[in-house]
């Protein structure tokens, strides 16, 4: 005989599972609706970077744009499927579409069934996750191996489980080789396994296992160090030395900042963090436990580890704590309304919340994260210049930053190569397309080529966001003449 309970779960399973399915499903097709956006400036100087470059030099050359795991993922999708736009965000388009199943077995695990349900939909629709889903860099891969390495922690400390914080180690230092930045979490993590109660030599043993897995998933370095040194590495532009007080202002805007991010909509970042402190309230209120702990710590650690070193780092380093921050929100809501059975009616309410929001951002049309950009009608300026003026060889393109690296993806995917591209100071050619945006105006391109200005250039196209000149060189002028 099954009894009212049974019955009552099997309902709940056969509710639930088209939800799990439909949540999935959703946030793979929202993300899908992106992936062919026009190119922008960090990833196409990804995809330029692995031009005519071996997947050993790849790894051998260290940069700031180079996520190295990402990197050599890319390679070899385009090696296989071709330059695209979604051939190059492949990788990251899958670990981004990974989350979303990963977040909701996790959170299941650790929370409960009905909060893997809420955290999957709410990490589904959520635009910044969203955004980074279908920008080919390496931080999406970044937070979904965190997230494997966060779980394996907590079961680890949980289940006394010693191969877990193995597990972990290797998981967060791939991540480390997805992005150097996350070596925040890394660092965090491997701080929380040795604050953990237990005797001296438990901890310890914890913290050689945890950062032995680290070495380990972090071996994707070792052809940079052997070829270039620790230098590249650590000496990261992006992350500029500010001091322990300019730090500090930094990061009291940086916080609301992040905690806005973890919002489904791009929303008000100091009403978002106040929400969290509420959360935090609950669930000190209804009483703690090693996992929300365990989060708190993290986040805390991430900000003022940043403080500390006296840098100012992009928020975009810590996107790994979105998903905790989910996490705290729904580990609060269930601790006060007490119910851990699978509901229909929130499996459903799930979905469709998912379903609305992501059909609202789909609407609004291109989703950019912070640091993204460039010019959006590259491949429109690249299809005039080749199609309507026969761009060839022989000429030259003057575009400036961000607009010269989603140009020359363009240009290298019609045939002609990203060398038609102008460095700084450089007039040479037999004939100069000069790119106009609103970022780059004229006058501003004339204080890196000042010789434009000495032989003012045709106006040959005009659009909204751009302008094509076109700069004949006379004899005056001669191109091989050193400009400075």
């Amino acid at each position: 005989m099954i009894s009212n309970r049974d019955r009552s779960s099997l309902a709940s399973s056969w509710w639930t599972g088209p939800a799990w399915i439909g949540i999935i499903a959703g946030a793979g097709l929202f993300r899908l609706a992106y992936l062919g956006e026009p190119m922008r400036t960090d990833e196409a100087t990804t995809f330029l970077f692995l031009q005519d470059r071996s997947l050993l030099e790849i790894l051998s050359v260290y940069s700031p744009n180079n996520h190295l795991l990402h990197s050599f993922l890319v390679k070899l999708s385009t090696s296989i499927w071709g330059p695209g736009e979604w051939t190059v965000r492949l990788p990251a388009f899958l670990a981004g579409w990974a989350l979303i199943p990963s977040l909701g077995y996790i959170g299941r695990r650790i929370l409960g069934p009905n909060q893997g349900l809420l955290t999957a939909a709410m990490a589904g629709c959520t635009a910044w996750l969203t955004a980074y889903s279908t920008d080919a860099r390496g931080y999406s891969l970044a937070v979904l191996l965190l997230m494997w390495a966060f779980y394996h922690t907590w079961r680890g400390v949980e289940e006394n489980r010693r191969g877990g914080f193995f597990l972990a180690g290797i998981l967060a230092g791939l991540a480390v080789a997805s992005v150097l930045s996350q070596l925040y979490a890394l660092a965090g993590l491997v701080l929380a396994t040795a604050l953990v109660r237990g005797r001296i030599k438990e901890r310890a043993g914890r913290f050689l296992l945890i950062s032995a897995g680290a070495a380990i998933g972090g071996v994707w370095y070792l052809p940079a160090l052997l070829k270039g040194g620790l230098g590249p590495i650590i000496s990261n532009e992006h992350t500029v030395a500010a001091g322990l007080l300019p730090a500090a202002k930094s990061a009291a805007f940086q916080i609301p900042e992040v905690f806005g991010y973890a919002w489904p909509l791009y929303g008000n970042g100091f009403a978002v963090l106040g929400l969290t402190l509420l959360a935090g309230l609950v669930i000190l209120w209804r009483g703690l436990n090693r996992s929300f702990i365990f989060v708190v710590f993290l986040g805390v650690w991430s900000f003022a580890a940043e403080v500390l070193q006296g840098v100012r780092a992009p928020a975009r380093t810590f996107m790994y704590l979105i998903p905790l921050i989910h996490f705290l929100w729904i580990g609060a809501i269930f601790r006060l309304w007490k119910r851990t059975d699978p509901s229909p009616t929130l499996a459903w309410a799930a979905l469709l919340a998912l379903v609305g929001c992501g059909g609202y951002l789909t609407s609004q049309g291109r989703i950019d994260g912070p640091g993204q950009g460039g010019l959006v009608q590259a491949q429109e300026v690249a299809a005039q210049l080749v199609d309507k003026y026969h761009l060839d060889k022989t000429d030259r393109v003057l575009a400036d930053v961000p607009d010269e690296a989603p140009l020359a993806y363009y240009l290298t995917r019609a045939g002609l190569g990203q060398g038609l591209i102008l460095r700084r100071g450089e007039l040479a050619g037999d004939r100069i397309y000069i790119v106009e945006t609103k970022t780059n105006s004229l006058a501003r391109l004339a204080l890196s080529w000042p010789e434009i200005t000495g032989q003012p250039p045709k106006l040959i196209s005009r659009k909204n966001g751009y302008r094509i000149w076109l700069l004949e060189p006379s004899r005056e002028l001669d191109p091989a003449r050193p400009t400075g």
